[in-house]
């Protein structure tokens, strides 16, 4: 009965955080500016293919990130 109530008890939580889209094993998409997973140009060119800024403005930050 213990082992019943155990499974119960991982299956919400596994439908839970599967549902949230972290998982257990990391899956998902990895939260804006979390760097250890998000690398300036990923961030770049995300901001850019949302239309957050123009086509001068990125190739400025770009040619940024490659100097520096």
């Amino acid at each position: 009965m213990l082992a019943l109530w155990g499974l119960a008890i991982g299956l919400v939580i596994w439908a839970v955080r599967g549902a949230s889209g972290s998982g257990f094993g990391g899956g998902g998409n990895p939260p804006a500016g979390n760097s250890s997973r998000s690398t300036a140009l990923d961030i770049l060119q995300a901001r850019y293919a949302r239309g957050e800024i123009s086509r001068d403005e990125y190739e400025t930050i770009l040619r940024d990130l490659k100097d520096g």
